[in-house]
């Protein structure tokens, strides 16, 4: 599932060119458990400068990347819509296992979802200010969401909401004062994790796992340590596996294979061998956690087969 992963990735880059022109701003991507739909998040922000900033939508594919159709109307998922800000960014998507029930961040402060087949787009009320990332739960009767402030605090939090009726049965969740980076989930819900960043000195951030849905929350010391640089987790479907990256100069990936309880030593970690030593800003892993996969800054892509034990370097600069 991991191959397909970025196999689907390679065919969105391929479809930027080939269906809606080089310069539609691709951000985010969720994929379904069987790994035959895709969706992608599109506009917000666009570097290109002096091309007309997209629209923000949100574009489907039921063949694991092979074609996509749009499946929201331009201006319709205004991500800057709540007037604070002139140009917004999608932060994250994630969907259900059959991926018929989508949801998706924005900076701008709105939780927007979709259901399909049958379409039509629904977003949050009130803005939460800068949300950073979602996940869903595989059966799509909950949801995470992490923000980085909400009304006048600048103090970030962690949202768990059923998703019928979704943002009306709310908790914000705050297991201590700081900003989130990252958050994942076991497939049921049961186990969640996520990172903070600029918690410690050095501006590091911690890991905090939950095994009761998000009730109770417990940072995790050392390893990963206590300043793990802008860490990233992704944790795999029966919540056993996590994976931790380091986004900084010479990061680190760490993973356990027993939730936090023990975790693989520094030495594991792949070695950028390239000539860069930028650090790591995505992960994922298989269902049960076996098959992981990382990408780094520039562009690499390293593999594990065997739980983080060995890695492969297979994708070298693919942007």
């Amino acid at each position: 599932m991991v191959g397909r992963a970025l196999a689907s990735v390679v065919a969105i880059v391929a479809a930027v060119d080939a269906q809606y022109g080089p310069y539609q701003h691709w951000w985010n991507v969720a994929m379904s458990a069987d790994g035959q739909t895709v969706v992608g998040l599109t506009g917000g922000t666009n570097f290109h400068v002096g091309y007309p900033l997209p629209a923000p939508n949100v574009f489907r594919s039921t063949d694991s990347g092979t074609h996509f159709t749009q499946v929201s109307d331009d201006g319709d998922l205004n991500a800057c819509s709540s007037g604070m800000q002139t140009q917004c960014t999608w932060m994250g998507v994630s969907c259900s296992a059959d991926c018929l029930f989508v949801a998706a961040v924005s900076d701008s402060g709105f939780l927007y979802w979709g259901d399909f087949p049958s379409g039509g787009w629904a977003r949050s009320s009130s803005p939460v200010l800068s949300y950073k990332a979602v996940v869903v739960r595989a059966d799509s009767n909950q949801l995470y969401a992490i923000s980085n402030g909400a009304g006048s605090t600048s103090s970030g939090y962690i949202i768990r909401c059923p998703v019928s009726p979704l943002m009306e049965a709310c908790d914000y969740v705050q297991p201590s004062e700081q900003q989130w980076n990252s958050i994942a989930s076991s497939s049921d819900g049961k186990r969640v994790a996520a990172t903070s960043w600029d918690e410690c000195s050095g501006g590091g951030g911690r890991l905090y796992l939950s095994n009761n849905s998000g009730t109770a929350w417990s940072p995790v010391g050392s390893p990963p340590g206590d300043c793990f640089m802008a860490p990233i987790v992704a944790m795999s479907r029966d919540g056993q596996t996590l994976v931790v990256v380091e986004n900084s100069y010479r990061g680190k990936v760490k993973v356990s294979a027993d939730f936090g309880a023990t975790w693989t030593a520094d030495a594991a970690s792949p070695t950028i061998d390239d000539g860069q030593t930028t650090g790591f800003i995505a992960a994922t892993c298989s269902a049960d956690g076996g098959v992981i996969a990382v990408a780094e800054a520039f562009g690499a892509i390293y593999i594990s087969y065997d739980h983080g034990g060995s890695w492969e370097h297979s994708f070298h600069h693919v942007w």
